[in-house]
């Protein structure tokens, strides 16, 4: 959730820390383990979010988004 920081920059930098827990000395170690992150990435101002509890819903919208698409993965509130 990213409140001065437009969408597709927090879309950006939330898909590099995917990466990072992705490709972590943990799963170099032990190859048979497997972490991934999904998220979501909601950012004001969009019209469509207005309160901090419409920015917790939208973030949380994209999460499943991210989820229901397969997962390690980063969606952007659309």
């Amino acid at each position: 959730i990213c409140r001065d920081v437009p969408g597709p920059v927090a879309e950006q930098v939330a898909d590099r820390i995917r990466q990072l827990v992705e490709n972590s000395t943990i799963t170099r170690k032990v190859p048979s383990l497997k972490i991934t992150l999904s998220g979501g990435v909601a950012a004001l101002p969009d019209p469509r979010i207005g309160s901090p509890e419409q920015l917790i819903e939208a973030a949380d919208k994209a999460l499943y988004e991210s989820k229901n698409n397969g997962r390690n993965q980063i969606t952007l509130f659309e």
